[in-house]
């Protein structure tokens, strides 16, 4: 009986670390505890609601955008279900990624090459074990301010830093493939790239990535934006087995006025097949 009972866990146990992976992004609009930000923080009911939509998203890794530390994103990723990662960099607004526990993976140097004129945000950087599959994960949080203008020849500030950004996310996707890993790098880009022709996505589109969202509408407080600016890019060899049918969008129940106490951006995810086994 003993053995038979060894067989059963190491059985569920295989199939639970083998698994298909949820992989969501979300920027969570100045989420803090007040410190160092000159936003109000959440009050617990607020909280409260964000771990409803956290539990509904029920995803595995989340990178998560506009967060200021790991205690604030605690209160939406609970600790018992969650391994927290938050980017070094010293200000309110932070990439990071929320992890459920059991999910392998070891953290890696912030991609600091991203911050091209001393204030911008960092990569948090993650290597997720996926049975045999190793995944390089980044979560970015790009210049905001240049939506859809000109990055071939940038005139306003925000546009200049956008388009200095192209080269570190060029140069970290290069890295990847050249190291032979598989990569996604997802977050808020600022930037809707599914207008014709958008020069950010021509410009970063170099190695054959897939958008996941690409093509999709958002549905965020019932179509209040008409183009994403969070995007899910995956190298060459993911997007070659993710269906675009396994992308979703959660929206939330509350008016657009909710939007400083839950977020101005509804969290986006896909669905990953699972990886080879060892």
């Amino acid at each position: 009986m003993r053995a038979l009972a060894v067989l059963i866990l190491s059985f569920f146990l295989t199939s639970s670390a083998y698994a298909d992976l949820k992989i969501a992004t979300w920027n969570i609009y100045w989420l803090g505890d007040g410190v160092g930000t000159d936003k109000s923080p959440r009050t617990a009911a607020q909280y409260t609601r964000l771990q409803g939509y956290a539990h509904q998203l029920n995803a595995d890794i989340i990178a998560v955008e506009e967060v200021e530390n790991s205690t604030a994103l605690a209160k939406v990723f609970p600790p018992s279900d969650y391994v927290i990662e938050m980017s070094h960099r010293e200000n309110a607004q932070r990439t990071g990624f929320a992890i459920r526990k059991g999910v392998a993976y070891e953290r890696q140097p912030d991609y600091e090459a991203l911050n091209v004129s001393g204030g911008l945000r960092y990569g948090t950087v993650i290597l997720v074990h996926d049975g045999a599959r190793d995944i390089t994960m980044m979560a970015v949080h790009l210049k905001s301010g240049c939506f859809d203008d000109d990055l071939d020849q940038p005139s306003s500030s925000s546009c200049i830093k956008l388009a200095q950004q192209v080269a570190p996310l060029q140069s970290w996707a290069k890295d990847q493939l050249q190291l032979g890993h598989s990569f996604i790098f997802l977050g808020d880009f600022n930037r809707r790239m599914d207008k014709q022709g958008d020069d950010l996505w021509r410009m970063i589109n170099s190695y054959s990535l897939v958008r996941v969202n690409a093509g999709q509408k958002p549905k965020c407080y019932g179509g209040q934006f008409g183009e994403f600016i969070d995007h899910i890019v995956l190298s060459p060899d993911l997007g070659a087995i993710v269906n675009k049918e396994a992308f979703h969008e959660l929206t939330y129940t509350e008016p657009y006025s909710e939007h400083t106490t839950l977020s101005d951006h509804c969290p986006i995810s896909f669905i990953l097949p699972k990886g080879p086994a060892q």
